[in-house]
């Protein structure tokens, strides 16, 4: 069950009032991601299948809508769904390493990379209509510019993570969060990009690394080498670490939103950062 919570009584949480409920038409046990578009018409979540499916928010009648993002792919499903900028299109990072973008209006694939990461992708966000930043298992953060031949579309990444990335999120264009299995969310700067070659380059050291953990049933724990160490070629602005853990389940990062332009702390004040558990 998805519910969609009016918050404009910002500070009072114990009374957010549910405007409208969707029941999962095909999740299986569980809803694994929900997206909420950013022109507010439409609500998009995926489960343990080949499929998306888009609701509308408004209106009397409930469009209840699947669309068929992975066929051909076999048993696989979407881990993360997310609108790009404009809500015309939606990437889907998959548990087969499959990065796709989806156009809503023709309903159909618009580009996808089969084997974007080594392992599964766990999410992926918009940088801008333009860019993708997805994260997976694999331990490694990748940016990907969709406007470029698909055999050369990852333009870089970020390295610095020993395990997965459970989440990734933008802020502003310019600033990446990222939380991963290693229990640590970090901030990264896209100014500060890592090559495709050095991406590359490293893969192999952490996949010995993420193949011996697995987060269901113990929590990763640094070894005596990886204590007050940073990975090699990490670039991150910021490392958190100590106020969550990445046991049992997932999860997910975010920024905070932004006051208006108009008010003074938008430039006073930088972004914040918020996790929240969901179980996978």
């Amino acid at each position: 069950m998805i519910h969609l919570l009016d918050c404009s009584d910002t500070h009072e949480y114990d009374r957010w009032k549910v405007y409208k409920q969707v029941e999962g038409s095909f999740s299986g046990w569980s809803i694994i991601d929900v997206a909420l578009s950013n022109d507010l018409k439409w609500v998009c979540y995926s489960g343990w299948c080949n499929d998306v499916a888009l609701v509308n928010i408004y209106g009397d009648h409930e469009l209840h809508e699947a669309h068929e993002i992975l066929a051909g792919r076999g048993r696989c499903c979407i881990f993360g769904v997310e609108f790009d900028p404009l809500s015309e299109r939606l990437t889907c990072a998959s548990s087969n390493g499959e990065l796709t973008i989806y156009n809503i209006e023709r309903k159909q694939r618009e580009c996808s990379w089969p084997n974007a990461h080594g392992d599964d992708v766990n999410q992926s966000t918009w940088l801008n209509e333009h860019i993708i930043v997805s994260g997976s298992d694999d331990g490694l953060i990748k940016v990907w510019d969709k406007r470029i031949d698909k055999h050369r579309a990852c333009v870089g990444g970020f390295i610095g993570h020993y395990q997965g990335i459970t989440c990734v999120s933008s802020c502003e264009n310019k600033y990446i969060l990222s939380n991963s299995k290693d229990q640590s969310m970090k901030l990264w700067d896209m100014r500060l990009i890592n090559s495709v070659a050095e991406c590359d380059g490293i893969a192999g050291e952490l996949q010995n690394l993420t193949s011996q953990h697995d987060y269901r049933y113990r929590q990763w724990r640094r070894s005596a080498q990886h204590n007050n160490q940073k990975l090699r070629l990490d670039r991150s602005l910021q490392t958190y670490t100590g106020s969550h853990q990445v046991s049992t389940t997932l999860i997910r990062s975010d920024f905070s939103l932004l006051p208006p332009p108009h008010t003074s702390l938008f430039t006073a004040a930088p972004p914040t950062a918020a996790c929240a558990s969901m179980k996978l």
